[in-house]
């Protein structure tokens, strides 16, 4: 990597860092491209192109966006990457999302609300998605991690159940209801001999399985 290329490097970091999302994109843009068996950079530009996608208003050029940000995380996978929001990332179904569809634009409306931390509005969208097509995976998936941010385990286990009942082969919502069912019972919820056996049939489920989240 010549110095030219360091210092770019090291001001991405920095605004990355600083969560300056959409100005260090450029700067992963050619990183990305420089140094293409490089997991970070291929990391750190599919999060700045979500990011992106996330603060825009017109749902078509969002999804083009979020199509872009999966370009960026496919490889990161293929490349080793283990967290939960790239694999989940590369792996969404965006051809699923129709933009004419009501469902879309909740989902949308949703993630601006998660994003800027606002929660139970957040779940409410999510929930509303859910109800206009219930086959989108994203929406049960996302609630139950709306619910999962404002500890509230028994509706974060319910969503994530209704993602794996959606989609039983993909193993993203295994290790979320997983997270859940054993912040549960290690809580003072009273069905947490339940949400044990629930935290060790979704292990079953998913090779490799640990608890990535902690609140």
């Amino acid at each position: 990597m010549s110095f030219a290329q360091q210092v770019d490097a090291a001001k991405a970091d920095v605004l990355y860092k600083a969560g300056k999302m959409l100005e260090a994109m450029p700067m992963y843009e050619e990183l990305a491209e420089q140094h293409p068996n490089d997991v970070v950079y291929q990391v750190h530009l599919a999060m700045c192109r979500n990011a992106e996608a996330e603060q825009t208003d017109d749902p078509a050029a969002s999804k083009k966006l979020m199509i872009r940000a999966q370009e960026a995380a496919r490889p990161a996978v293929e490349l080793g990457e283990t967290s939960h929001v790239i694999q989940d990332m590369a792996k969404r179904d965006l051809n699923a999302l129709d933009c004419d569809n009501p469902a879309w634009t909740l989902l949308h409306e949703a993630e601006k609300s998660f994003s800027a931390g606002d929660f139970p509005a957040a779940l409410a969208k999510y929930a509303q998605a859910a109800d206009y097509n219930p086959q989108l995976y994203e929406a049960p998936l996302y609630a139950g991690d709306a619910a999962f941010r404002q500890k509230d385990m028994a509706t974060a286990i319910r969503w994530y159940g209704r993602a794996v009942a959606i989609n039983p082969k993909r193993e993203t919502a295994y290790r979320y209801w997983g997270d859940a069912n054993l912040s549960a019972a290690m809580g003072e919820d009273p069905g947490s001999s339940r949400s044990l056996l629930l935290y060790a049939a979704a292990r079953a489920k998913v090779p490799g399985f640990y608890c990535g989240r902690t609140l």
